[in-house]
């Protein structure tokens, strides 16, 4: 499939699984609704190795696998920015000014966190993009941005919100 070449997976023996998704709350978590929040595209720019790069996520738990440099620690490593997750100059790739990741998540349409991101003045659903855009972007020059629907934010802000809506789970978790 086209995502495991533009992973550079395809190439290692790695692939993409989808097995059925199970019942969760709004916040991603098993729960009785069985709605959870989805991410449903990552785009990187400028990121480690990575020169432009965008996975539109189909429904369903997503397993990236593949050999050993195949690039699976750096999408963690994104996906960990958008978590709130600590950010340095030395993740922008060689040659660009400054390194981007974004996100969009589907937010199931009853969920405490969509009324919560309202009375705080965040958008959801913008520009044609139906739920939450988080954005991070990392400045060669020092300051970098986060942005957490439509408005700017801080890391605390992402750690609090988007933490909650991804989990990243490897070998060693326990």
């Amino acid at each position: 499939p086209a995502r495991e070449a533009l992973l550079g997976l395809a190439a290692g023996g790695g692939r993409i699984a989808r097995p059925p998704r199970k019942a969760c709350n709004s916040l991603g978590r098993p729960g009785d609704n069985g709605v959870p929040a989805v991410l449903t595209l990552l785009r990187i720019s400028g990121f480690a190795l990575i020169d432009e790069l965008e996975i539109a996520f189909g429904p369903g738990l997503t397993a990236v696998t593949g050999e050993t440099g195949a690039g699976k620690s750096i999408l963690v490593e994104a996906l960990g920015l958008l978590r709130g997750g600590r950010a340095g100059a030395d993740l922008i790739r060689t040659g660009r000014d400054e390194a981007r990741v974004e996100a969009l998540l589907e937010l199931p349409a009853q969920s405490e966190l969509r009324a919560r991101l309202a009375d705080d003045g965040r958008q959801v659903d913008v520009d044609g993009d139906e739920g939450l855009v988080v954005r991070r972007v990392i400045a060669r020059g020092g300051r970098g941005r986060a942005h957490l629907g439509g408005s700017l934010a801080t890391a605390a802000d992402l750690a609090a919100t988007v933490a909650g809506l991804i989990d990243i789970a490897s070998q060693h978790d326990q």
